[in-house]
């Protein structure tokens, strides 16, 4: 088998049919067709699949063949073949080297480059909770985010009992709760149904004895532009707003006046939304949106450049549980593109900048636009930039 790229590390699963040789050697060849090594003999019986893992530095092709007692040789069913170009699996890859999670928040992976350690014949990840409350009640969610079908599965340590599992919670997603003793550390698996694997956001929420950080205003978490941030709801209190749970950020000017744009649209949030945003803690609401995007919001609002503004997120009516959900953060310019131009008069001199503007031609780099119409006579118009502009923004010099 010879593969379009080199790698540094493959994992699959061999197996064979009836009347095939019951064991096999691997050799491994770099791209230039020298031996990297020989892996075998290997017992591959018949009806079982037998995981191999190969770890070596550009590794360009494999030859299996059959040990029978003589020079016939085969290629057994190869299944569940995973390869990491630079030997990348996840640093969760092991259950020794699980990842430490929290009450209230929301982490993101991949389980189609990992390997199999369990459970079911497919790539898996691993997680761990270390429980600080006797008697929380903790429930882990792949249900939105989650791109293939899952199973969780959690375990009272590294090769110890599974204390519970979960397929199919919400259609083919997985979620299960669990309530801990306050002082034991539950190890989760990630891993596919069947022999699926990929991309997944799992949640993590916890009873409202333990609420999240930013539960109330005062305890805000500051976003800023281009930045999405995940987070959940499920355990917080109500603290406004609609009769639901919420959390709350901040954003504060980078001193240019500018449209700010929150979305909670998009896969990461799967409950019916709210966004709210507030001029200080138990100040005026600027500005409000529900069911922007199906059931999911989206709001503008227009930053002063300096001042300070908390944000709501919610539950809309009567979602009272809350959910998980993914916030992002955009600060386009309102003349980003050619048809916003913003109109120029002779005399006049205009502030902005293209610090988080897309760039629609000229250089490679971001831009905004500007126009200028003529008075009816000909005329000579200069167009300058100041000195001391730091953020490189350009208008072309016209003549009319």
């Amino acid at each position: 088998m010879r593969y379009d790229l080199t790698v540094d590390a493959i994992d699959f699963n061999l197996s064979a049919y009836d009347g095939f040789p019951e064991s096999v050697t691997i050799d491994i060849f770099n791209d230039s067709g020298v031996s990297l090594g020989t892996l075998g003999p290997i017992d591959v019986p018949v009806s079982t699949q037998v995981p191999v893992s190969i770890a070596a530095t550009g590794i360009k092709s494999i030859r299996i063949m059959g040990i029978n007692g003589g020079p016939t040789g085969f290629s057994p069913l190869i299944n569940d073949h995973v390869f990491c170009p630079d030997g990348s699996v996840p640093t969760n890859d092991l259950c020794t080297d699980a990842v430490a999670v929290v009450c209230n928040d929301t982490f993101t992976g991949n389980t189609s480059v990992a390997t199999d350690t369990g459970g079911n014949s497919t790539p898996d990840v691993w997680y761990s909770y270390a429980g600080t409350v006797a008697g929380q009640v903790v429930t882990f969610s792949l249900c939105g985010g989650t791109g293939f079908d899952s199973v969780l599965r959690v375990f009272d340590a590294c090769d110890g009992a599974e204390i519970d599992v979960n397929d199919d919670f919400c259609e083919a997603q997985s979620q299960l709760t669990l309530t801990s003793d306050g002082f034991s550390t539950y190890l989760i698996m990630v891993e596919g149904s069947g022999s699926a694997s990929g991309e997944f956001s799992l949640t993590v929420s916890c009873d409202p004895d333990n609420p999240a950080e930013n539960d109330s205003c005062d305890g805000a978490i500051p976003i800023t532009c281009s930045e999405t941030v995940l987070g959940d709801t499920s355990s917080s209190t109500d603290t406004g707003g609609n009769i639901a749970p919420d959390v709350w950020y901040s954003f504060t000017g980078d001193g240019v006046e500018r449209p700010i744009t929150l979305s909670l649209c998009g896969d990461g949030t799967d409950f019916d939304s709210v966004l709210r945003v507030f001029d200080a803690c138990d100040g005026t609401e600027i500005n409000v949106n529900d069911d922007f995007c199906g059931e999911q919001s989206e709001l503008t609002f227009l930053s002063d450049g300096t001042s300070t503004y908390l944000i709501m997120v919610e539950g809309s009516g009567s979602v009272t549980t809350g959910g998980a959900f993914s916030l992002s953060v955009s600060c386009t310019p309102d003349n980003d593109l050619c048809e916003d131009a913003v109109p120029l008069v002779c005399g006049e001199t205009y502030s902005g900048s293209s610090l988080y503007a897309t760039n629609t031609g000229g250089e490679p780099s971001s831009d905004v636009w500007y126009s200028y119409t003529g008075s009816g006579i000909m005329e000579d118009v200069t167009v300058s930039i100041s000195e001391g502009n730091t953020q490189g923004e350009r208008i072309k010099k016209s003549l009319s």
